[in-house]
């Protein structure tokens, strides 16, 4: 995934996306790491909303999103960092509602998770 994020880094989307899809693989089928996949597949959102394809973007964040909940991880970082990609994605796909739905979702996860008593 570091290579991904490398490569992603340096502008070079295609390569990006296929060392994510190469982690995403060794995630699902090797290792069964379901935070990982999820990683990953956040991961291959960024770089598919990074060059305009919006709907494989929003289908992959739904994926990571619904990796996270299945682990009942909602009130996690890498869930709100998950929704705020989603968001952003119902954005561009002039899904106001969504869009708005999912940062506030995720703006009340980081907030909660800035309270030192949480």
């Amino acid at each position: 995934m570091l290579l991904g994020k490398h490569a992603d880094s340096n502008s070079e989307l295609k390569k990006a996306k296929e060392f994510f899809e190469e982690s995403l693989d060794i995630s699902t089928n090797k290792l069964r790491n379901l935070p990982l996949q999820a990683n990953c597949l956040h991961q291959l959102a960024e770089s598919a909303f990074f060059a305009s394809q919006y709907t494989e973007a929003r289908d992959l964040s739904r994926r990571s999103v619904g990796i996270w909940e299945q682990l009942g991880m909602q009130n996690s970082v890498n869930y709100g960092i998950s929704l705020e990609c989603l968001g952003s994605v119902h954005h561009m796909l002039s899904k106001w509602d969504q869009a708005e739905n999912c940062h506030r979702r995720a703006m009340r996860i980081f907030r909660k998770l800035d309270k030192p008593d949480r």
